[in-house]
């Protein structure tokens, strides 16, 4: 378990560290979390694709996260259910 003095120790060595100069996040929730999702899996050509066709065809559908979650559910947590959702 980490201590409060080794969560403190790491929180002022990060306050030294320079801020990013440039930031590679999406303003929208939705989006963000799926880049995050994506990101992890694939490449980054094939990240770009996904999230343009995303934000062409389901855009509106999915602004919340109530809405994603209203989505997945319309699917089993299978192999054809995934197929099916993409």
């Amino acid at each position: 378990m980490i201590s409060d003095a080794e969560v403190e120790r790491l929180a002022s060595a990060a306050r030294l560290l320079p801020a990013n100069a440039s930031s590679y996040l999406e303003e929208d929730f939705v989006m963000n979390l799926l880049e995050t999702v994506l990101d992890y899996m694939l490449q980054t050509e094939v990240v770009v694709r996904a999230l343009q066709r995303f934000r062409e065809q389901r855009w509106n559908e999915v602004c919340t996260l109530d809405d994603l979650e209203r989505i997945l559910a319309r699917f089993p947590d299978d192999q054809a259910g995934n197929n099916a959702l993409a």
